[in-house]
């Protein structure tokens, strides 16, 4: 409608803006339902063979996607600041990291991942790891 208008800021006396008559709409009395009376009794059934997942391979770069663990990894350290106030770090950046072992040496080199929530089972729904990525 006011497209010329980027930072509404900017408006200032004397400027034509286009303006749109409000019309408040009155909601529509709400339609009351039969509670439905239909009920279903699941057995568990045991699972029979092996359960065989989905190829999303086609789908993503499964390299990028990490690993599932069943225990969770102790970090032996963590990453407190960079050198440049960023949401995204890379190759290049300086991090500052406190670390947890006191062998660590000049030269040191390691991984940084983000460790999931604990993930459920798919089939039985009981928690089963963690991923890391």
């Amino acid at each position: 409608m006011n497209k010329f208008v980027t930072n509404p800021h900017w408006i200032i006396p004397g400027d034509v803006i286009n303006l749109l008559e409000y019309e408040e709409k009155k909601p529509e009395p709400e339609k009351e339902l039969e509670p439905v009376k239909k009920t279903v009794t699941l057995e568990e059934q045991p699972i029979k063979g092996p359960v065989m997942g989905i190829d999303v391979s086609s789908l993503t770069n499964t390299r990028a996607l990490g690993f599932l663990q069943q225990e969770m990894i102790e970090p032996c350290g963590k990453i407190f600041s960079s050198e440049v106030e960023k949401t995204l770090l890379g190759k290049g950046d300086t991090v500052y990291v406190k670390m947890d072992e006191e062998d660590i040496k000049p030269g040191d080199k390691f991984t940084i991942y983000s460790v999931s929530d604990p993930v459920d089972h798919p089939v039985t729904g009981k928690e089963f790891g963690y991923t890391y990525s």
